[in-house]
């Protein structure tokens, strides 16, 4: 039996993923893919990630770079297209401009052709054309993480997990979530500013390191000295796992859905804006557009029913830095919730429309406000009513300590 040989058709712009969705559900071993694409998409690399995400083989792949506002350009160069040699042509309107769906709608209505809008809402497409009574339809098919990111350009590398079991996490969590850890709170800093170094047998007697192990029952593999190991897992890896494990086994996530502790890097095609041997002159670095983003480590990504979820998870909102006073080294607290805003917003934007991002902390927002010192008070207000504003502005949710112990799901709290 003959298979039908079917042109997937799409309009490419930044939102890739429905896309992708659409030829999941429509292609087969038989089809070819026509990209409608333009000058800009094609500078970004969108339709290469199409491509690299929907394992499109090149010779399966045909181009149609149209000035993305011209009627009259696009029809002509639909029209000197042979659209004939197939047995169905199957077109995605969900990409591109107003412009371009408005001609590809009339062209291809006009050939009598399949025509889709994928909604990007509870894993629905609709067909535009022909139209009947039911023109409703539940994707079938399932976007993987891998297909998620590759699909927005991205390449990743998932960080081994530290080893230690997921009931060690639990434990922690555990003795984070009693009222008051304020005994503790030394120990706790000490070992977050020694992340991925020793901790000495003198240190550790010096910051009362044993009795805060003791508190989260947890037992060092040599006694009186924390490794570079122990040390990356306590100050922070292990809140990491806890919440990346909750949120697999709440969702009944395989491996293919949810990475934890990713390292992201992604190409740029385009021309960059700035020049870095006209800023900085001879001698440095030649530009070279094809290289990569900075690296961006993440802690928790995840894909649930096709949409795309990151979590930031931060143990605690207060850091420290070592500053000199009396001419001694000491260390100096301060609140890292902006900066992580800030970080989790600029990378929100590169994720897509439907991406939704959280930062979860085990710092309880209230406690940290609340002081008898009135002026403190009210700087600390301040200060986070500016930080909730900006995670609002950037459509990002904040959970704290005390919604965290709330008795919810952790997916309740973060959807």
């Amino acid at each position: 039996m003959k298979m039908v040989k079917n042109l997937m058709v799409t309009l490419v712009s930044d939102q890739t993923i429905p896309n992708i969705q659409l030829i999941k559900e429509f292609s087969n071993e038989n089809s070819d893919f026509l990209f409608v694409t333009t000058v800009g998409m094609e500078q970004k690399g969108c339709r290469n990630w199409i491509e690299n995400a929907a394992n499109i083989k090149e010779d399966r792949s045909f181009l149609i770079e149209v000035d993305q506002f011209s009627f009259s350009d696009i029809s002509e160069k639909f029209n000197n297209f042979d659209f004939d040699v197939y047995d169905k042509v199957i077109v995605n309107l969900t990409g591109g401009t107003k412009v371009m769906t408005l001609t590809a709608f009339d062209f291809f209505k006009n050939q009598g052709s399949d025509i889709y809008y994928v909604t990007g809402n509870e894993e629905k497409y609709i067909k535009v054309f022909p139209r009947k009574k039911s023109n409703q339809f539940k994707l079938k098919s399932k976007i993987t993480l891998l297909d998620y990111l590759t699909a927005y350009g991205f390449k990743y590398v998932s960080s081994k997990l530290s080893g230690i079991s997921f009931e060690q996490s639990k434990k922690i969590f555990n003795a984070f979530s009693k009222p008051d850890l304020s005994g503790y709170d030394n120990a706790i800093l000490f070992i977050n500013s020694k992340r991925k170094m020793k901790i000495s047998s003198e240190e550790y007697n010096a910051n009362r390191i044993e009795d805060y192990l003791n508190f989260i029952d947890y037992k060092p593999n040599e006694e009186g000295v924390l490794n570079e190991k122990e040390t990356q897992y306590l100050s922070g890896e292990w809140f990491e796992e806890y919440i990346g494990l909750t949120i697999k086994q709440e969702l009944g996530l395989d491996d293919r859905d949810i990475s934890i502790s990713i390292k992201l890097t992604k190409t740029v095609t385009k021309k960059p804006l700035n020049s870095i041997r006209t800023l900085l002159g001879e001698g440095t670095d030649a530009d070279d557009h094809s290289k990569s983003d900075p690296e961006n480590e993440m802690d928790v990504l995840f894909v649930y029913n096709n949409r795309f979820y990151s979590i930031e998870c931060k143990s605690s909102i207060i850091a420290s830095r070592q500053v000199m006073k009396n001419g001694a080294q000491m260390n100096k607290p301060y609140n890292i919730l902006g900066e992580t805003i800030y970080k989790s917003d600029s990378l929100r934007n590169k994720f897509g429309l439907y991406a939704q991002t959280s930062i979860v902390t085990l710092s309880d927002f209230k406690s940290y406000c609340a002081s008898e010192d009135k002026g403190q008070r009210n700087n600390r207000i301040n200060e986070m009513r500016e930080y909730i504003n900006r995670a609002n502005l950037s459509n990002i949710k904040l959970i704290d300590k005390g919604m965290l112990c709330s008795g919810q799901t952790l997916f309740n709290l973060i959807k």
